[in-house]
């Protein structure tokens, strides 16, 4: 179920939405419907403790629970906060069942924008 090398850049104040549509091990839809908690985070490639993080109800929106469909909205002030640099992004999702799934990993790159 876990999508690999969701990589994607974001320019330093710059708002962004990332739309995951998480997948079941058959490659269908997965239904998030009843889900109690998405939470995605941004942070050190090496590991350690998270950047940013956003959940349900705090910048993770179900958008289409049959679908599998949940987008994570990164605003202005939230990408102007991280440094310049390369970084692991994941977001997790528990299940109505509360089973817990790594459901998308890949690498964020941060630049500067030119003044």
């Amino acid at each position: 179920m876990t999508a690999t090398k969701q990589d994607f850049t974001v320019y330093r104040g710059e708002t962004k939405t990332l739309q995951v549509t998480v997948k079941d091990a058959a490659g269908a839809a997965f239904d998030l419907t009843g889900a109690p908690a998405v939470t995605w985070r941004l942070g050190p490639l090496a590991g350690g403790a998270a950047t940013l993080t956003k959940s349900l109800g705090s910048g993770v929106t179900i958008v289409g629970a049959t679908s599998g469909r949940f987008d994570v909205a990164v605003s202005a002030a939230d990408s102007a906060a991280i440094a310049a640099g390369h970084y692991l992004h994941q977001a997790v999702v528990t299940d109505a069942a509360g089973d817990v799934e790594t459901v998308t990993v890949g690498t964020v790159t941060v630049k500067e924008r030119l003044s």
